[in-house]
């Protein structure tokens, strides 16, 4: 009888990587039991920590089952560096950033606080602020001729705390679209904006879950995209949807067309091309950049999937490469068709040079 070959033995594959499927196995996944050796296992998990970004909490899942693996087990088979880098990016209710166009200081439009129990601002207190200043921003107006149900209905909605972690964000949106459009109807007065922008910051401070906080963080930001630099010694206003400068009065990409007018654009003028590639992400409202690959685009910053062509919320309506919902077929770059994969031999290369030697 012959002699089995160590690769026609089952007991020689139940002994080895499932990743790499040549080395010995050094782990075991408590969980799903699979198993791996330690380099594969460890460079699998330091790929996904780096290209995780977003604002998204990002879990470490078995590449074979993708069952998730709690980083109390996972965290004991990497270095150390790997996760400090996981918690500095992956750190529920983080903050939206961008930096400063002119010192490049790092700055926020908000962050968020916790709620203490007990604490004097607790979930019910300051449902009741917030009740409280949306009624003093109503009693600035002096017109009798309107009884202005729709703000008085919100500031019960806040006394009563009748809204839930899942309503929260359309919420917040009905407040700031009432309450704006009340300022500028019926007041009159655009410094009255500031009250309306306290109690956005107030609504952002009610306690909910991390991924509520990431939704309402960004519809913050659509209504009041301008900050002030931190740095006491800039303190340049830009803002946070585009990176540059503060432009009142005009969207960002009208502000970006007349500073290429302005400075004389030509082909290489960076703001051009962010012109050309860039779209407002229709969940966050933050420009975002992409000049190849298919239609599907993850928002980078909320995670949002979306048809780059429509810009409609990815469906199986969207293809990859034709968009159901505008009959269009994307074209595809020229440029990049010779253009071979990270790690995959460039053929279009070496046929050529094999070639011009005959």
């Amino acid at each position: 009888m012959d002699h089995l070959s160590p690769q026609q033995d089952l007991s020689y594959w139940v002994e080895r990587c499932s990743i790499c499927f040549d080395a010995r196995l050094d782990l075991c996944l408590d969980y799903c039991r699979d198993q791996f050796c330690l380099d594969c296992f460890q460079k699998y998990v330091k790929e996904v920590v780096t290209s995780s970004w977003g604002l998204s909490v990002k879990k470490i899942r078995c590449p074979v089952c993708q069952i998730h693996i709690a980083q109390s087990e996972w965290s004991k088979y990497v270095p150390e560096d790997t996760v400090e880098l996981y918690n500095k990016h992956n750190r529920p209710y983080r903050s939206f950033s961008r930096h400063c166009p002119r010192c490049e200081t790092e700055t926020v439009a908000c962050e968020y606080t916790k709620p203490r129990p007990f604490f004097h601002h607790s979930d019910g207190h300051r449902s009741k602020l917030i009740q409280k200043m949306i009624l003093e921003l109503l009693a600035v107006c002096n017109s009798r001729l309107h009884r202005h149900s729709d703000i008085h209905q919100l500031a019960t909605t806040f006394e009563q705390q009748d809204w839930r972690n899942s309503t929260l964000h359309s919420l917040h949106k009905r407040t700031m679209v009432t309450l704006m459009d009340f300022v500028d109807h019926d007041l009159h007065d655009p410094s009255q904006i500031s009250k309306v922008y306290s109690i956005s910051r107030q609504i952002l401070l009610l306690d909910m879950k991390s991924e509520t906080w990431k939704r309402l963080q960004f519809s913050h930001i659509s209504f009041f995209p301008n900050v002030e630099c931190p740095n006491s010694a800039c303190c340049t206003p830009f803002c946070l949807q585009c990176g540059y400068e503060k432009h009142l009065g005009r969207t960002c990409e009208a502000n970006m067309q007349q500073r290429m007018t302005l400075t004389g654009s030509t082909d290489m003028d960076p703001i051009k091309w962010k012109l050309e590639h860039s779209k407002r992400c229709p969940s966050c409202s933050i420009l975002i950049t992409r000049d190849e690959g298919c239609n599907k685009v993850d928002c980078s910053f909320c995670g949002h999937a979306f048809c780059w062509l429509c810009c409609s919320s990815w469906s199986e309506k969207c293809g990859f490469y034709k968009c159901a919902t505008l009959g269009l077929t994307q074209q595809p770059d020229k440029t990049s068709e010779a253009k071979a994969e990270l790690g995959v031999p460039d053929m279009h290369h070496i046929l050529s040079k094999f070639f011009s030697r005959g």
